[in-house]
């Protein structure tokens, strides 16, 4: 198995077997209209994906979107690591607020492109985004982290 925090692999995030991803999985027309926006339970942020053509990209346009700080470590468990904490008062290091009842919709347009671009990416994101609803259903809440293929 290749090293764990590389940033390139969707091994940094572990698997937790059948029904490891609670967010929501939907293929919807894209949204007109701001792409970072409050909606009515939670945010709704898109990622730019014909920005992303490679891992490095692909964490920049995270940083960018999701407003992650300037310290982000461009890894999928930095991407974890900030993601915990949208519903975190204290230290947040995600640019979205949640309540302890919303979601994030994360909206990630041209996903066949994406693909071809980067192999791999999609797969290391649902895994990332499983591990973040996990966390939040340990201690009782909601899952917090939604995503929309168009």
């Amino acid at each position: 198995m290749p090293p764990r925090g590389t940033g390139d692999l969707a091994h940094d995030i572990p698997r937790r077997g059948p029904g490891a991803c609670v967010g929501v999985l939907a293929k919807q027309p894209s949204l007109p209209g701001p792409r970072t926006k409050h909606v009515e339970a939670g945010g709704f942020v898109a990622l730019t994906t014909a920005a992303i053509y490679d891992w490095r990209s692909f964490h920049r346009e995270c940083q960018r979107a999701l407003g992650f700080p300037a310290d982000y470590a461009a890894d999928m468990n930095a991407f974890v690591d900030c993601m915990v904490s949208l519903r975190d008062e204290g230290e947040r290091r995600v640019g979205v607020h949640l309540a302890t009842d919303e979601m994030l919709q994360l909206e990630l347009a041209d996903v066949e492109g994406l693909r071809e671009r980067v192999p791999g990416i999609l797969d290391a994101v649902v895994d990332a985004c499983a591990e973040v609803n996990r966390r939040f259903l340990e201690v009782g809440q909601v899952p917090a982290v939604t995503l929309i293929f168009v």
